[in-house]
């Protein structure tokens, strides 16, 4: 599991096609990132899977995004990758919908999921990031834990 905080400076362009071998996870913490023509704003959660084809990726105002991968985060071309059906899905942190399911996690809000791996919770207003089982989730709040 590789975990990254990133910033995308405004103005940010990336135009080359490629992806990566890992499923990737996505939370936007500030600002706004726009891939595939989909813009991710703040407080957006996003799954993406494995060998998911990119080919435009931008920032024009920036963007702080917390992610985890499911492999090594190497940028592959995208003759390199293989066939990918599935689409990115995304929620709001703060919306009813059910979280997406994602292969290399199981996410929840304001409890922790059931299982092995390390938890790590987002706080509800994107202000506070911790791993560990302290503190416990809020009401709001999304709580991660790594599948085995």
């Amino acid at each position: 599991m590789r975990r990254i905080l990133g910033r995308f400076p405004a103005g940010f362009e990336r135009s080359v096609p490629g992806g990566y071998l890992a499923a990737e996870e996505f939370v936007v913490l500030d600002g706004e990132l726009e891939l595939e023509g989909e813009l991710f704003g703040r407080g957006t959660l996003s799954v993406v899977p494995a060998g998911y084809p990119r080919t435009h990726m931008r920032s024009p105002q920036g963007a702080l995004v917390l992610a985890w991968f499911g492999g090594l985060p190497e940028f592959l071309p995208h003759d390199a990758l293989p066939p990918c059906a599935e689409q990115i899905r995304t929620v709001r942190v703060d919306g009813g919908e059910a979280l997406p399911v994602s292969p290399v996690s199981v996410w929840r809000r304001g409890a922790v999921p059931p299982g092995e791996g390390e938890v790590e919770v987002v706080s509800a207003d994107l202000s506070r990031w911790t791993r560990g089982a302290e503190p416990a989730p809020e009401s709001g709040d999304l709580a991660r834990r790594e599948r085995r």
